[in-house]
C-alpha cells in the first residue's frame, strides 16, 4: 500500500494510504479521506442511511462510495465479493456506529452474520420476532419518559438501541445522548 505524508497548518503530520483504485484519495486511520488534488477533506453522512459516503471521481466518472469501504480498501486491499463457501462479504462497524470509521473498527465478515449481530444489538427487527420492547427512560433531571420501543427511544434521545439495551439489562449504568451530552437510565416497561 502506498502512503502519503500529510503535514497540517498546526505542523501535525499525518500518515495517510492511497486508495488502489481511486488513487487521487488517501486515508488515515481515524477515518479521515482527503482528495490529493485539493487537499481537502471529503465525506458527508447520508441522513437517511447514517453511513458516510464519499463522492469519488476517475477518468471523468463519478463513484459514491460508503467512506468504511473505502478505508478497509486502503489498509487491506479490495475485498473479494464472496468467501469461499459462496458467503457474500461486507466490510462492518464492530461497534455498529455507522459513522465510527477508524480502521480498528472494521472487519470483514458475512452478510449473514452482519444481519445477525444487528437483530442482536436491536439495530433492525427480524421477521415474526418482536426484538423492541417498551421501556421508561430516565433522563438527568429525574423525568421520566415512556418509549413503545428501543427504537423509539432511540430516535427521541438520539443513543443506539443497543445502548439502550445494555442499560435495561443492567450491562450499563447509563447511556450519553450523541446530540447533548446528558446522561440517560433506561428499564424495561
Amino acid at each position: 500500500m502506498t502512503t502519503y505524508k500529510i503535514t497540517f497548518d498546526d505542523d501535525s503530520v499525518e500518515e495517510f494510504k492511497i486508495h488502489p483504485i481511486y488513487t487521487d484519495y488517501a486515508c488515515n486511520k481515524n477515518g479521515n479521506v482527503i482528495n490529493l488534488k485539493t487537499m481537502k477533506m471529503i465525506g458527508k453522512i447520508n441522513k437517511g442511511t447514517g453511513y458516510v459516503e464519499l463522492s469519488l471521481g476517475k477518468d471523468g466518472k463519478k463513484k459514491k462510495m460508503r467512506c468504511h469501504v473505502f478505508i478497509w480498501q486502503c489498509y487491506n486491499d479490495v475485498y473479494p465479493k464472496k468467501n469461499d463457501k459462496g458467503q457474500t462479504l461486507v466490510v462492518k462497524h464492530s461497534d455498529n456506529i455507522k459513522h465510527h470509521n477508524n480502521i480498528s473498527n472494521l472487519k470483514l465478515d458475512t452478510q449473514s452474520n452482519n444481519i445477525k449481530d444487528a437483530i442482536r444489538d436491536g439495530l433492525i427487527e427480524a421477521k415474526g420476532i418482536r426484538t423492541n420492547r417498551k421501556c421508561i427512560g430516565i433522563n438527568e433531571e429525574d423525568e421520566e419518559f415512556e418509549f413503545e420501543s428501543l427504537n423509539e427511544a432511540s430516535r427521541e434521545t438520539n443513543i443506539l438501541p443497543a445502548s439502550i439495551r445494555y442499560v435495561c439489562e443492567g450491562i450499563y449504568k447509563s447511556a450519553t445522548s450523541k446530540t447533548d451530552g446528558k446522561k440517560w437510565t433506561f428499564k424495561y416497561a
